[in-house]
């Protein structure tokens, strides 16, 4: 998994420092009813047709004071096996809604397509093997004084 944490924290900068929960915000999905898939839930252990919004596992970022609200209140939300949602319904049950960080796409809970321009104003992407890192970040390095077309 790739983090480029510089500028998370270049973001987070630009932002309050209480009351975050950011990442790729997935809002209208709802639990998988397919026995097969990997991410089965029966109806049992989640009887709604929607979660309530939450961000991908892939990455995503919470201020302290979030967290510790998260923390305090786990002790009453029942055990979910899918911790991302786990914590999307402690954020609901604290009338937290998760935000995007920025107006434009940072969190990708999937493999993006390398290119210096892309990666530097990322956050996170998923699927980088070790080898990849290391080539990714031996490009951005490379590249560190050069301009990009559009800075998003």
């Amino acid at each position: 998994m790739f983090v480029n944490v510089d500028y998370l924290a270049e973001l987070l900068l630009g932002m309050n420092r209480t009351n975050i929960f950011t990442g790729f915000v997935m809002r209208n999905f709802g639990p998988v009813r397919d026995i097969s898939d990997k991410w089965f839930i029966s109806e049992q252990e989640y009887p709604q047709e929607k979660y309530p919004p939450f961000c991908s596992g892939t990455g995503y970022v919470l201020s302290a004071d979030v967290a510790n609200r998260v923390w305090n209140i786990s002790g009453i939300i029942p055990y979910f096996k899918l911790e991302d949602v786990y914590i999307g319904l402690c954020l609901a049950e604290l009338k937290i809604d998760p935000v995007e960080i920025h107006s434009q796409r940072k969190f990708f809970n999937r493999k993006v397509t390398f290119s210096v321009c892309e990666f530097r104003k990322l956050i996170t992407a998923h699927q980088v093997n070790p080898s990849e890192l290391l080539s990714y970040w031996k490009a951005l390095g490379e590249a560190a004084g050069e301009h990009c077309p559009v800075d998003g």
